[in-house]
């Protein structure tokens, strides 16, 4: 966001520069590679993402649904790409009139207040002879 950011900042000011506030149908001198710092922070997010999400799935998973956590995450990350323009819409609506930022919060507190760790064979056993 930070990125995305200041390059927002600087097209700004390429405009005013330009006086191309005014004229909607004018085009803003502008690099395309400007685009670029915000695509490699984007994909490496994804990709660090996807590896944590893989050792999530197979620590924390049964053996059998192992692979089955993996590709849900990529299927839902599909589908999630094909309908993230009305998403933001919707978002932008909303958060114009009210605290968006608080109620994801409250969901965010909600699901990890309520999220068990699988515990491992040898964990359970040091847990017991502490217990003795």
């Amino acid at each position: 966001m930070v990125v995305s950011g200041l390059v927002g900042v600087k097209r700004v000011s390429v405009a005013k520069d330009h006086n191309l506030f005014d004229n909607p149908k004018a085009v803003v001198p502008e690099r395309v590679w400007w685009l670029i710092p915000q695509y490699m922070v984007c994909g490496l997010s994804d990709l660090f993402a996807l590896v944590g999400i893989q050792e999530f799935f197979y620590d924390q998973m049964p053996e059998e649904m192992r692979s089955m956590g993996a590709a849900a995450y990529l299927n839902v990350n599909g589908v999630g790409s094909f309908i993230s323009s009305g998403i933001i819409t919707m978002v932008q609506a909303i958060s114009s009139k009210h605290a968006l930022s608080t109620l994801n919060l409250c969901v965010y507190l909600w699901i990890a207040k309520r999220f068990v760790y699988k515990k491992f064979a040898a964990e359970a056993t040091n847990e017991e002879k502490e217990r003795t």
